[in-house]
């Protein structure tokens, strides 16, 4: 996900509780998963998991609005393969054909984990309970509103549970007061403070039920009582129980009225069932096999979810993909391996340019060369090797092929549609709703949109582009991209338009530093200026840390110590809060290397080693004795912090001099002075 689900931890009892919710909008099965996956990976004790929110009941065995209903089988079909799980994937299955005298059917098979046995203990324990002296949670729940006056409004428990008759439909309008009194269902009437709480099957899918023909068909082929859209994706993870208030009853009636009051009165039930569970039976639990198993389950999940979305797309969603009218790109990589002969281009994949971007320390690798040269062939080695990568860390991969085919010429609009075809199954309804709303061709602005949402859905993407060069929009103009990699550094450096002196001095210190420096230590060198008659050190010079990034983005990688990774310099929030440990360094070898050439036409950055390093050996110089002026020094470790350059320019002053040796008058008159003898080499140890 793009968005980190937001995480409360709590205590109830004597149980310490981690409550995770899903980004807001987000629903399905899929969104449960992930974040389920990213709770367990931050919190390592988790033992299990109660899975509370709102669902859509059955009327049958009298549910009601406001009534609970918690994901337990009552019993066992011995003649079905059905397990004992308390849920159910009612959209997972097989459909079956039968004869001409029936009609096809669809056989559920998507029975998932039961709840752990130490919580159908404590349910059973409260059941017993309540018959004699009834549950606790309805006076949980009214506290909370006392305690919370301000969430009465909202909270408080609606008047009216209306139920029509299956087969009469919504009559329009927010509310049903156009609907008709006369197709309403009898019921008899319940006591104002009976409570009640059901037992039996939840369905979980990713469709949203309005249909009470089909609820009931569901209850009376599978007995659901329940219906909701996360437990599928949540239960396979871990151990759980789908605790859930009834809402609505899954028909075109259906509205939000009772949803506050719903999700309110389960996490009453959830606190009471908490209260009643021993510590001591929870510590016992498990909880090793949640980890080794949590990253498989969710690939097997997704993998099976992937299936039924295949098999069971929605007629809108089939639409709308034919709307992107998307040219397929395994054709063309199909073709590409054809011309590839057995083991091949296999150096490719073991360079480090390419493993540098495998990992994520590079965000591109450019493969440029004559026409025909093999570069296609090049591409289809990478891709099966990037896909299965992608497969193992839960990656997106999408790949497009600039190529002439018999139905379009290959354009930038035609690779938006392969790309958002590809990685929009995380985006279906956003797609549905795109195409529902529009008159006409999906257009290059609405694409990109879609594209860039659907890449903010994975935590990393990695796109193939094959012969760019032949795009249309490539052809027409020589600045769309550039053709090697010295234009690509010579585009980046023009890019530069304003603070042009201090990216000369930034990228000198960068490509001669003798060790990476760290965020704060690159920045103080900019306040550094050295002048024939006096040199000084000007921290209001000192530039925005953001800058920086903005100011040499594409020419630099951020690395937090500790981390594999290099991280996006785009994305100050991924920056850990201790910035001493997030060094910079240029993106690649190259990048020093084009610099130091006499092909780069950027005059301004040329590099040339040994005046360079003389340079940098001269500010550290000039750094020091500023320090040992400086009425801010008090001689002990916090200057570390108020001189964020002293430790590198102490260490490394000399080692900058050429290796001819050659001092200077800096370095003489830094070694006669009062400061150097008093400071440094007669200083008192502490």
């Amino acid at each position: 996900m793009d968005e980190e689900p937001p995480v409360l931890s709590r205590r109830i009892g004597q149980h310490n509780v981690v409550i995770a919710g899903l980004p807001e909008g987000v629903v399905g099965t899929n969104a449960a998963g992930n974040t389920a996956k990213d709770l367990l990976r931050t919190f390592r004790n988790v033992r299990f998991g109660l899975m509370v929110g709102i669902g859509g009941g059955v009327p049958f065995e009298d549910v009601r609005l406001g009534d609970i209903v918690a994901g337990l089988q009552r019993y066992h079909d011995l003649t079905s393969d059905h397990s004992l799980g308390g849920v159910v994937q009612y959209d997972f299955g097989t459909r079956l054909q039968c004869d001409d005298s029936q009609q096809d059917s669809f056989v559920v098979k998507g029975f998932l984990r039961d709840a752990p046995t130490a919580l159908q203990t404590a349910v059973t324990k409260l059941r017993s309970k309540a018959m004699v002296d009834g549950y606790e949670y309805p006076e949980i729940y009214e506290k909370m509103l006392t305690d919370k006056p301000r969430m009465k409004r909202k909270f408080q428990k609606p008047m009216a549970d209306v139920l029509y008759n299956a087969d009469y439909t919504h009559q329009g309008g927010d509310d049903c007061s156009a609907c008709d009194v006369l197709y309403m269902v009898k019921r008899h009437d319940r006591d104002a403070d009976e409570e009640l709480v059901h037992f039996g099957l939840i369905g979980s899918g990713n469709q949203v039920i309005r249909d009470a023909l089909f609820r009931d068909k569901l209850y009376r082929d599978e007995k659901i009582i329940c219906f909701e859209m996360e437990a599928a994706g949540l239960t396979e993870d871990f151990e759980c129980l789908v605790i859930r208030g009834i809402c609505d009853y899954c028909d075109s009636h259906k509205n939000k009225i009772w949803q506050p009051y719903a999700a309110g009165i389960a996490a009453a039930y959830a606190k009471e069932l908490l209260l009643t569970l021993p510590p001591k039976q929870v510590e016992d639990m498990p909880k090793s096999k949640i980890l080794e198993s949590i990253i498989g389950d969710l690939k097997e999940i997704k993998a099976q979810n992937v299936e039924v979305m295949t098999i069971h797309r929605s007629s809108a969603l089939a639409s709308a993909i034919e709307w992107i009218a998307a040219r397929n790109p395994d054709i063309d990589f199909g073709k590409a391996r054809q011309r590839k002969e057995l083991g091949t281009g296999t150096w490719l994949t073991e360079s480090k340019s390419y493993l540098q971007w495998k990992i994520g320390n590079v965000r591109h690798v450019w493969i440029y060369g004559k026409a025909g040269s093999g570069k296609s062939v090049l591409t289809a080695t990478a891709i099966p090797d990037i896909q299965s990568h992608c497969a193992n860390i839960d990656a997106g991969f999408a790949m497009f092929y600039f190529v002439y085919s018999d139905m379009e010429k290959p354009s930038w609009k035609s690779c938006l549609k392969s790309l958002v075809n590809q990685l929009g199954d995380c985006v279906s309804s956003m797609l549905i709703q795109a195409h529902q709303s529009s008159k006409g061709p999906p257009s290059e602005e609405l694409l990109t949109s879609i594209l860039l949402t659907a890449i903010r859905s994975y935590k990393e993407v990695f796109i193939v582009l094959d012969a760019l060069d032949e795009s249309p929009e490539t052809a027409e103009g020589d600045e769309t991209v550039p053709k090697t990699l010295d234009e690509t550094y010579e585009r980046m450096l023009k890019a530069i338009d304003q603070d042009l002196e201090v990216a000369v001095v930034l990228v000198r210190w960068l490509a001669y530093a003798q060790r990476p420096l760290t965020l704060h230590e690159l920045a103080e060198t900019v306040t550094i200026e050295l002048h024939p008659e006096n040199d000084v050190v000007n921290t209001e010079n000192c530039p925005v840390l953001e800058g920086i990034m903005e100011l040499l983005s594409g020419l630099i990688t951020i690395k937090v110590d500790g981390r594999d990774e290099a991280i996006d310099e785009s994305d100050v929030s991924d920056f850990p809060e201790d910035l001493r440990t997030v060094y910079v360094g240029l993106a690649h070898f190259s990048v020093k290397e084009y610099l130091e050439s006499d092909r780069s036409a950027m005059l301004e950055f040329h590099l040339v080693a040994d005046h360079d390093r003389h340079f940098l050996a001269n500010c550290c110089l000039v750094y020091i004795m500023d320090y040992a002026e400086s009425e801010k020094r008090v001689a002990s470790v916090e200057d570390l912090e108020r001189f964020p350059l002293l430790k590198y320019a102490a260490k490394s002053w000399y080692g900058h001099y050429p290796s001819t040796g050659d001092a200077n008058q800096r370095v003489v008159s830094f070694l006669q002075s009062v400061e150097f003898t008093l400071h440094f080499l007669f200083r008192r140890q502490r």
